[in-house]
């Protein structure tokens, strides 16, 4: 057996403690978002062995790294976690298993766990998103063997903490869940090992991945699919599908105006042409009516956003493997 240990730092800034109306749970998130990183990469990989994570302090090289792959960064809001993980392999099997190649112990070591170490970390962030929406965000980080520079883990902006922290919507609520409880449910677990999803609970969930990388104006696109792929079946009228639906399941609306209309409405001025889009780099002040049309896209986007975190929350509470909706809602859970 050929063993190899690999350390991956990851940069965490915490940005909440410049907005006051934020919770102050920062810590509490970070401690639960390092403590699920384990459970996801055993589960993940056969070939990892072992997983420790810290909160700690990198060393000078780990440091001298960040500012040079990372500019104007603010480092004083940086929380780092260092992820040592053991992989072991069967070089013969692994070889075997890639069609009979001939890899060597040393691209094992160097080349293939660490970089097999990105993308878990990288699957690991984006559920932490999930987990724990608008709490952090993530820089470019490092992953190490025996003092040598790997690979680099990837920033990762995520969910904004105004998309979360509103004060115009507080409609559904949104909470956080222990990345633990994520971990371990099926519909996550099946959607990440796999990466394609296969049922409407999964796809919700992949839709939700596009939002977290996205963070533009196509954001509201990615969340109303992923509320149309759990809450709709069919082509007959989606509005009035999602609209019971979502009362049914989430609760009824604060509002008293009908609040997925608003979003079909937006959604269909933004994909079919007729949204006044601003220009890609766009550095210019906008007018009045410009500003009104980009707040309520904002509205829409933190709307849609809301409503499909706590969809989701809500079934990895129940566990959930299913959702079905006739006249009454039907799940596996029995309800």
């Amino acid at each position: 057996m050929i063993s190899s240990t690999c350390i991956a730092w990851i940069p965490v800034f915490n940005f909440m403690r410049l907005l006051k109306e934020a919770p102050n749970d920062f810590d509490i998130c970070l401690e639960g978002f390092a403590d699920a990183i384990g459970d996801l990469l055993l589960t993940s990989s056969s070939d990892i062995v072992n997983v420790k994570t810290e909160i700690s302090e990198p060393p000078e090289l780990v440091v001298y790294d960040f500012h040079r792959t990372n500019e104007n960064s603010a480092y004083s809001y940086v929380t780092w976690l260092k992820v040592t993980c053991s992989f072991e392999y069967d070089l013969d099997s692994y070889n075997l298993g890639c069609g009979n190649s001939k890899f060597t112990e040393v691209e094992l070591l160097y080349n293939f766990a660490p970089l097999e170490l990105q993308s878990l970390i990288l699957d690991a962030q984006i559920i932490s998103q999930i987990a724990y929406p608008g709490r952090f965000r993530f820089a470019k980080g490092s992953i190490w063997v025996l003092e040598e520079k790997r690979y680099q883990t990837d920033a990762l902006a995520g969910l904004t903490a105004d998309t979360i922290f509103s004060d115009e919507i507080t409609w559904p609520e949104v909470d956080v869940l222990p990345m633990r409880d994520l971990v371990s449910w099926k519909p996550l677990l099946n959607l990440f090992l796999k990466g394609i999803p296969e049922t409407p609970i999964e796809r919700s969930i992949s839709s939700l991945t596009h939002a977290i990388g996205s963070g533009s104006g196509e954001l509201i696109f990615f969340a109303m699919q992923g509320l149309e792929a759990f809450y709709c079946r069919g082509n007959g009228d989606l509005r009035k599908q999602l609209s019971d639906k979502t009362k049914l399941f989430l609760g009824p609306w604060e509002d008293k105006n009908n609040v997925v209309g608003r979003l079909y409405d937006m959604r269909s001025k933004f994909v079919h042409g007729s949204f006044n889009l601003e220009r890609w780099g766009n550095n210019l002040d906008s007018d009045e009516k410009s500003f009104k049309d980009h707040f309520s896209l904002y509205k829409s986007k933190v709307l849609a956003i809301r409503m499909l975190i706590s969809t989701i929350h809500k079934c990895a509470k129940k566990n959930l493997t299913s959702v079905e909706f006739d006249y009454v809602m039907r799940t596996d859970a029995g309800d």
